[in-house]
C-alpha cells in the first residue's frame, strides 16, 4: 500500500503531466511556473482537508468546482488559450486535490483524529489563497 508521501509524488508527477498536456500553447519558460503553481495547489490541499475535516463538510463541491473551471476558462481565453485545454488542466488540478484530500480524511478516520492544527478558515483564507494559484 502506498504511503501518503508517495500518493502525494504521484499526484505531483499527474499534475506535471496534465500542465504538460495543458500547456501546448504557452511558451516553455511559462511551463515552470505552471507545474510550480500546480503543487502549491496540491500542497494547500491539506489545509483544504483540515477545514473540512473540522466543519464536517463532504470533499465533493461542485458548485465551487464548476465556478473554478468557468473562471479559469474565461482567463485562458481572455489569453488566447484553448477552452478545453485549459478546462481539463484544471478539472484534473481539482481531481489531483480532492484525491489528496480523501486520502487525508481516510487516515484520520482510521487513526480517529486529525494531525493537531490550527482550525483553518476555508472561505476566508484557503479560497482566497487557492484563487491566487489559480489565476
Amino acid at each position: 500500500m502506498p504511503t501518503n508521501k508517495q500518493k502525494m509524488v504521484f499526484l505531483v508527477m499527474l499534475s506535471i503531466y496534465a500542465a504538460t498536456s495543458a500547456c501546448a500553447q504557452v511558451e516553455s519558460e511559462h511551463l515552470q511556473n505552471l507545474v510550480d503553481l500546480s503543487a502549491r495547489r496540491l500542497v494547500i490541499a491539506e489545509q483544504v482537508a483540515f477545514a473540512k475535516w473540522d466543519n464536517g463538510m463532504s470533499v465533493e463541491d461542485t458548485s465551487r468546482e464548476d465556478y473554478v473551471i468557468a473562471s479559469a476558462t474565461k482567463s485562458g481565453q481572455s489569453r488566447g488559450l484553448d477552452q478545453t485545454l485549459v478546462s481539463n488542466f484544471f478539472k484534473a488540478q481539482i481531481e489531483a486535490n480532492k484525491l489528496v484530500q480523501y486520502s487525508l480524511l481516510a487516515e484520520w478516520r482510521r487513526e480517529g483524529r486529525a494531525p493537531h492544527h490550527t482550525p483553518v478558515d476555508l472561505a476566508s483564507t484557503i479560497r482566497a489563497e487557492l484563487d491566487e494559484v489559480d489565476k
